[in-house]
């Protein structure tokens, strides 16, 4: 049995790019996908740690 875990649009997309692992992420601050890069950037701070 697998663990399901629910996610906004934002992070099924923030968690999309994490898998596919850009070199480069353009992102204008605009409502409502401002959440995209503030998610993506977790995942590479994390990451980075």
């Amino acid at each position: 049995m697998s663990i399901r875990e629910r996610l906004s649009g934002n992070e099924a997309a923030a968690t999309a790019m994490k898998q596919i692992n850009p070199d480069v992420v353009a992102a204008f601050p605009i409502t409502p996908s401002t959440e995209i890069p503030q998610y993506f950037s977790t995942f590479v701070a994390n990451r980075n740690s």
